[in-house]
């Protein structure tokens, strides 16, 4: 969103006031936002904008009226942010005295479509290996995508990670600690291909040997999270444009390949991070016939014996 202020936050305090200047006065307020949720606020919020010029024209109508045509357009998912975002808003206007009464009261948000980011086949993790490996920090870079691939992690954990009191190599453990749910810390354990990665990144090519985050860029400072993404759209453009290379695909490959491997869904749960086991059963997806084929003859096991004479 374009920067409109010198206006002080403390004087946008006026249903009068432009409604993009209130905005940025919502989102100068919220400081314990990542940055990538910050942004997604502000283009929900500029969205809404371009059809209300002040903060008194922010009426339930006009969000109403607005959510029904990108659900029309078949933009639901689009609807389904902006309506969260723009019930926020209204929310802090009343309790920032902006407002003396919610204008959204009693709207319904649209349901998301649960749509699954499906895991990548297996033919396309070698060439998103390779592609990685292209980097000119293709050591550390390898490590960090096949860390996402091999044990789970949202990229925001893994920009946080801190070298060493979350990562245990002697005991193959990862601490997550800066999780996005309210799910609490939890231990994921270390692949047996990712425990070298890291001890090797570690020793011959981390900029710094201070304690600090686990990966670090080529000055030796922390990503922020603009710059971790860029490694990944770096990535991306090295691969054919069939593979559709997102991150937290990543994540879905993780989980679906210890789901493979016979761990259950309560254990994938806890490895998530998850607070809804439901939220983990959308990740995975229906039951594979393989999965099919390893469940035990329960029936025939009890039932299938003739009984005692």
């Amino acid at each position: 969103m374009r920067s409109t202020f010198p206006i002080e936050e403390a004087l946008v305090h006026s249903p009068d006031a432009p409604f993009i200047e209130t905005v940025e006065s919502y989102l100068r307020s919220k400081h314990n936002l990542d940055p990538w949720t910050k942004r997604s606020y502000s283009k929900s919020l500029t969205r809404i904008a371009e059809r209300c010029p002040t903060i008194a024209d922010f009426t339930l109508e006009l969000v109403n009226a607005y959510l029904a045509a990108k659900v029309l357009s078949g933009a639901t998912t689009l609807a389904h942010h902006d309506g969260g975002t723009a019930k926020r808003l209204a929310e802090w206007l009343v309790s920032s005295h902006i407002l003396d009464a919610n204008p959204l009261d009693g709207m319904v948000v649209p349901k998301q479509p649960k749509r699954r980011r499906k895991p990548f086949d297996d033919s396309a993790i070698p060439l998103i290996l390779a592609a990685a490996r292209e980097s000119q920090q293709s050591d550390r870079d390898v490590t960090i995508v096949t860390l996402a691939l091999a044990c789970g992690l949202r990229k925001d954990e893994i920009r946080k990670l801190r070298w060493p009191d979350d990562v245990d190599l002697k005991r193959a453990a990862l601490w997550i600690r800066d999780a996005k749910t309210e799910a609490g810390v939890r231990c994921v354990p270390i692949s047996p291909h990712v425990v070298p990665l890291i001890d090797s990144y570690v020793k011959d090519w981390r900029p710094s040997q201070s304690p600090g985050p686990l990966f670090l860029n080529q000055h030796g400072d922390p990503f922020s999270y603009d710059g971790f993404s860029q490694i990944f759209q770096r990535i991306k453009r090295r691969l054919p444009a069939s593979i559709d290379f997102k991150i937290h695909r990543a994540r879905n490959t993780a989980l679906t390949n210890w789901r493979r491997a016979g761990v259950d869904i309560a254990t994938l749960s806890k490895l998530a991070g998850h607070k809804d086991i439901a939220h983990t059963e959308h990740y995975l997806g229906d039951i594979t016939p393989e999965e099919l084929a390893r469940v035990p003859d329960a029936f025939g096991k009890f039932y299938g014996r003739r009984a005692a004479g």
